[in-house]
C-alpha cells in the first residue's frame, strides 16, 4: 500500500505494531483532503517566509537582525520537513511477518 511518508515516523514515535501501521496508513490515505488543506496552508506559509527573506535591506535593519533571520530560516526548514512528510509517498508492506 502506497501512503505518506510521515506514516514511518509515526510508526517509531508510537511504536506501531505492524498491522497499526497499516491501519494509520488507511487512515491518512482516506484523509486526502484534509491533508490537501494542512499542505496548502503550508505552501502559503513558505510563500509567505520567502517573501520576507527576499528582502535583505528590511531583515537587516533591526538589532538582533541575525537572530531574526535565523528564526525565520528555521521555521522555513521546519515547514519544507512536514511539507515533505506530507507529500512524498512510501510503501507499507502488506505481508506481515510477525504473525499479527
Amino acid at each position: 500500500m502506497h501512503t505518506l511518508k510521515i506514516i514511518n515516523n509515526l510508526a517509531k514515535i508510537q511504536k506501531l505494531t505492524t498491522s497499526e501501521k497499516r491501519s494509520t496508513a488507511a487512515a491518512f490515505n482516506n484523509a486526502a483532503g484534509v491533508i490537501g488543506c494542512i499542505t496548502d496552508y503550508l505552501n502559503y506559509e513558505l510563500h509567505q517566509l520567502d517573501k520576507a527573506l527576499a528582502n535583505p535591506e528590511k531583515l537587516y535593519k533591526e538589532s538582533n537582525s541575525d537572530t531574526y533571520v535565523a528564526f525565520k530560516l528555521a521555521d522555513r526548514a521546519r515547514i519544507t520537513k512536514l511539507l515533505v512528510l506530507l507529500t512524498d509517498k512510501t510503501e507499507v508492506l502488506d505481508d506481515d511477518q510477525s504473525g499479527e
